[in-house]
């Protein structure tokens, strides 16, 4: 006898039904709403203490990436393959 490994749709969204977010795990701190018991990705505390000094950098040269790779593409764009007309005397 073969054992059926697959689980069917409803197996797996009743599984999930439970995965949702509930409100009271949210909290507002400073504006800034975020899940409870995890570091504010904002600022980089938790509980009061500073955590990661380095968020705002890191979002920074994440924002520089998305930037250059959008002018990359804007440039390659913008670029056409055509030959210039020679010149006549």
């Amino acid at each position: 006898m073969v054992v059926r490994m697959r689980s069917t749709k409803g197996r797996t969204n009743n599984r999930r039904a439970h995965h949702k977010i509930i409100v009271s795990q949210l909290t507002e701190e400073g504006g800034v709403v975020r899940r409870r018991h995890k570091i504010s990705l904002t600022d980089g505390t938790y509980k009061g203490k500073q955590y990661l000094s380095s968020v705002q950098k890191k979002i920074q040269k994440r924002l520089m990436k998305e930037q250059e790779i959008e002018n990359k593409k804007n440039k390659s764009s913008e670029h056409t393959h055509s030959v210039p007309a020679p010149e006549t005397k």
